[in-house]
């Protein structure tokens, strides 16, 4: 589509005449939206990767039980998982190197109970049962 950000093709505005500052900033972001959108076709790529393979486990899983794998395949099938596990792990620190620490709030000391205690003088009984309560007569 001409005209969308990214797009490598002629732009209405002619870069010669906007001042320095204003160009640096656009090519800035325009590289920004390149590298995105790279990042994004990755990401595509890399989720389309994990649903064939899960589908694949699930027909070794679910499949017909005529079709085993040999421990090659097997063996094949753990170190593809293996560094599937290892790339997404290495993203994941990536990504919470780049979050901003956000400042740790200390914690709000226990609730305590709003009742005290009995005081010691009042005798205390303690029943097993409910005592029975006579049905109100009526008159």
């Amino acid at each position: 589509m001409p005209g969308m950000l990214g797009d490598n093709a002629a732009s209405p505005i002619d870069m010669a005449q906007l001042p320095p500052g204003a160009a640096a900033l656009i090519a800035r972001l325009q590289q920004k939206v390149q590298a995105q959108a790279r990042e994004i076709a990755w990401a595509h790529a890399k989720l389309e990767k994990v649903n064939f393979e899960l589908a694949r486990l699930k027909r070794w899983k679910f499949g017909a039980k005529t079709e085993v794998m040999t421990a090659q395949q097997r063996a094949l099938f753990q170190e593809a998982l293996a560094e599937d596990e290892a790339s997404l792990k290495a993203q994941l620190a990536e990504l919470q190197r780049e979050l901003p620490e956000a400042p740790k709030t200390p914690k709000a000391p226990p609730r305590r109970p709003r009742r005290e205690k009995l005081p010691e003088h009042l005798e205390r009984v303690e029943c097993w049962r409910r005592p029975k309560i006579d049905p109100p007569v009526r008159v």
